[in-house]
């Protein structure tokens, strides 16, 4: 299903939602007894307005004053902005009344405008409960298939095999480095599989492994050039696991064709973010490599079901260059 169409969309779901209820309204009253039509003076126009405007009435009272305060806990705020929004509404509702020369009193509006705002805020607890379980039910399905596609990735005969072939030729060629990089791919792969246990991981240990994977890659390629630059202090930010290797691994690839293959990463800490960025050399035409594009879909559909606040671009307008950027906010208040 198309994003603009899921539940989670706030237009799509309110116009539906208000159309749906305003058709059942409407259908009810044409089934009002022939005796009692003159209480039902209005138009059909009159009667559309009044209903639309009262549940954008109630739709500002749901998603501004409940919550911007209930929900944060800002209880006597809350309590304040209710009552006044209660009150400004019953005289709201009573000016209609006498526009629309509807009988009228004070106390009926009051109680018409508290059954409102109780039936509204009903409604949007049981949506805002419905929507918790949707975010939910989409966290740890993300999280199974990304488990489970790492683990294959790790175990896969296939990336074995490329490992043990490519130790075996170092063993031939430099033996004396064979145990260092025996190693460096035990790491590898125990950081691999500890990680995907986790929701998040500390980016100290994300900028280690990309450190180590660059490093373990590297000797293949006696010509690749590699360059890891860090800007700002470190801090303490949290991230989902190995969201950077589909980057790494792209990166590596698509250089390996180049004459002169390059990898420059950086990495700038800002007050509230930072920014990962990994330019690397490509062929722009003539590639033997056929990109699906898959890699940088998964990973921003993996950080937007998690609720990462983030922004990855990509940038192939400089010749031969490929420059992916991705910035990350708030990554504390992720765990």
């Amino acid at each position: 299903m198309k994003h603009w169409l899921r539940y989670e969309n706030i237009w799509v779901r309110n116009i539906v939602f208000a159309t749906l209820f305003y058709a059942l309204i409407y259908l009810e009253s044409k089934s009002v007894p022939t005796e009692f039509e003159e209480a039902y003076t209005l138009t059909e126009i009159q009667n559309l307005v009044v209903f639309f405007l009262t549940y954008f009435l109630i739709f500002l009272n749901n998603h501004f004053i409940i919550r911007l305060f209930l929900f944060k806990k800002k209880y006597t705020i809350y309590g304040i902005l209710s009552l006044l929004y209660i009150l400004v509404l019953s005289i709201f509702v009573g000016g209609l009344n006498n526009f629309l020369k509807l009988p009228s009193n004070y106390v009926s509006d009051l109680l018409s405008t508290f059954m409102s705002y109780l039936i509204g805020t009903a409604f949007y607890f049981i949506h805002t409960w419905i929507l918790g379980n949707i975010i939910l039910t989409k966290k740890k399905l993300v999280e199974k298939d990304a488990e489970l596609s790492f683990l294959k990735y790790q175990l896969s005969p296939h990336f074995l095999f490329n490992a043990i072939n490519n130790l075996y030729g170092t063993a031939l060629a430099a033996p004396e480095i064979i145990s260092s990089k025996l190693l460096e791919l035990s790491d590898l792969l125990r950081y691999q599989i500890d990680s995907t246990s986790k929701d998040f991981v500390s980016i100290e240990d994300e900028m280690r492994f990309v450190n180590n994977f660059i490093n373990y890659t590297h000797y293949k390629s006696n010509n690749l050039v590699c360059s890891n630059e860090v800007y700002g202090e470190v801090k303490a930010f949290n991230l989902p696991p190995l969201i950077f290797l589909p980057l790494i691994e792209n990166a590596i690839k698509y250089s390996s064709e180049t004459e002169f293959p390059f990898i420059n990463i950086k990495w700038k800490f800002e007050k509230d973010n930072f920014a990962f960025q990994i330019e690397n050399s490509y062929l722009k035409t003539e590639s033997k490599i056929k990109g699906t594009k898959l890699g940088l879909e998964n990973l921003r559909k993996r950080l937007e079901i998690l609720e990462v606040k983030h922004q990855l671009l990509v940038d192939t307008r400089k010749d031969n260059i490929y420059i992916t950027d991705l910035v990350i906010w708030n990554l504390s208040a992720n765990v």
